[in-house]
């Protein structure tokens, strides 16, 4: 009798650690983008190198945005004169309009090389949590934002916040809870993509001329996927071996 007491007890005991255990949290910090030159950085989704590009609204100034991978980078991250700093760069945009308004500048990650670049979101690891992301900014009143799509297709439109600052600043965002990462039925992690980032300009400030630098595009995210018997079927890759990609959810 005493031996089947310690035997229910031993369950108790072991039943909180299982359930505890398969609902581990393990979040961690990736960086996304590097921005140290074009194509060193693959999309998760499609295995590409990601190409970035800048656009313009409808009052561009002709010939801008201009862009360039320039060896700049933020001291408060890197340090003052890091090792490797001829290999650490940052994504330049050089912007103009011909006037004020409500004028707004993408910068929009996609694959390929001229005439054939065509725009691709880029895919974020894991389920995220934040987004962050350094800009050098000199002081104009704009306005950044981030555009994500959710496995629905749905796009969403996150505020990251003002740009109106001196030099290197560390910007940070929280993913809303409300933009859906995963879903109720096998495989239950989807994730999502960025699609674009969004320089807006005050329609009162000024704009035929202005610089911006954006650096080390990271995520905080919950990288951890419960483990169960038959996970390998859930794999795109499998399910695409199996049934041609055919029945997608």
């Amino acid at each position: 009798m005493r031996q089947k007491g310690l035997f229910i007890m031993a369950l108790f005991i072991i039943m909180p650690i299982a359930i505890f255990a398969d609902s581990l949290i393990t979040k961690e910090a990736i960086v996304v983008e590097t921005f140290d030159g074009e194509g060193l950085t693959n999309n998760r989704s499609t295995g590409n190198p990601v190409i970035w590009k800048a656009v313009g609204s409808k009052f561009s100034t002709e010939g801008y945005p201009k862009t360039a991978f320039a060896n700049a980078f933020p001291e408060d991250l890197f340090g003052k004169d890091p090792e490797n700093q001829a290999d650490l760069n940052s994504f330049a945009i050089l912007g103009s309009f011909t006037r004020k308004g409500y004028n707004y500048l993408e910068i929009i990650p996609g694959e390929g090389d001229g005439d054939s670049w065509k725009a691709e979101p880029l895919m974020l690891p894991g389920q995220v949590e934040f987004f962050d992301l350094w800009v050098w900014g000199s002081n104009f009143d704009y306005t950044l934002e981030m555009h994500v799509v959710d496995f629905q297709g749905i796009v969403h439109v996150i505020e990251i916040g003002s740009i109106k600052h001196i030099g290197w600043k560390h910007l940070f965002v929280k993913i809303p809870s409300s933009i859906k990462q995963t879903k109720q039925y096998l495989p239950f992690f989807e994730g999502i993509k960025l699609t674009k980032l969004v320089v807006r300009t005050d329609p009162e400030e000024r704009v035929d001329l202005f610089y911006l630098y954006i650096d080390q595009l990271k995520v905080l995210t919950d990288t951890h996927i419960n483990n169960f018997d038959g996970q390998n079927l859930t794999n795109k890759k499998k399910i695409e071996e199996i049934w041609g990609g055919s029945n997608d959810q």
